[in-house]
């Protein structure tokens, strides 16, 4: 079953699991950011160019919505671990437009790691996926009001706009995609406080404007049929 807190701190941060999520304690800052390191699947019929949903609307489910075992994985001068393992059951392929009945378990490892010294939190995941047709993304909501986002591009820093102003309003069959590329790391900041997701391997983003703030997406998967 799920172990509703567990958490782990150094000099700078206070790592806490509960309900299937993350908080980070700033104790610097004293601010804490909630509901981090979410993982969603969702049906995906695009191809190698973008993510495409099918026409019927299908459920996004997320891990926090599944049983999770958190445990101290290491504990030592230099470093404290906590490993999280969550199995969810996602479809197993897209039938037409709509997801199929049969299942797959798709096993989530998370390894959160906080070290001496560093004002940030390592988080490594694998997984073994068996499911097609879908798109896994970590969702980090920051909290932060913003109406731009920052990244690394690959000759400075680029700011964009939270949302696409150009959605839906091109008269194009299909809109214009909502995703945005990045090299090393994403962050929302609002003048006071920030929040940064650095990444090695994953250089796909989107930002939303959500109800308490803006929610970060990081493209970690996707499969598609076609």
């Amino acid at each position: 079953g799920r172990q509703s807190t567990t958490a782990i701190e150094n000099e700078f941060l206070r790592v806490s699991f509960k309900r299937g999520t993350l908080d980070i304690y700033d104790k610097q800052t004293r601010r804490t950011y909630t509901g981090l390191n979410v993982i969603e699947d969702e049906a995906d019929r695009g191809d190698a160019w973008d993510f495409s949903e099918p026409w019927l609307k299908n459920p996004v489910l997320r891990s926090s919505d599944f049983s999770a075992v958190c445990r101290l994985a290491e504990s030592g001068p230099v470093r404290t671990t906590l490993e999280i393992t969550t199995t969810m059951r996602v479809p197993k392929r897209l039938n037409g437009e709509r997801r199929s009945v049969e299942k797959v378990d798709l096993v989530l490892v998370a390894k959160v790691s906080l070290s001496r010294g560093a004002r940030r939190a390592d988080v490594s995941l694998t997984f073994d996926n068996q499911a097609c047709d879908h798109r896994l993304r970590v969702k980090c909501p920051t909290g932060l009001q913003s109406e731009t986002v920052l990244s690394q591009g690959h000759f400075g820093i680029l700011e964009k706009p939270i949302r696409n102003p150009d959605e839906g309003k091109t008269g194009w069959s299909q809109p214009p995609p909502t995703t945005f590329h990045f090299r090393e790391w994403v962050a929302v900041e609002d003048g006071r406080h920030g929040l940064a997701v650095a990444c090695r391997g994953l250089y796909e983003y989107e930002s939303r404007a959500g109800r308490k703030g803006v929610d970060l997406y990081i493209t970690l998967q996707r499969g598609y049929g076609r």
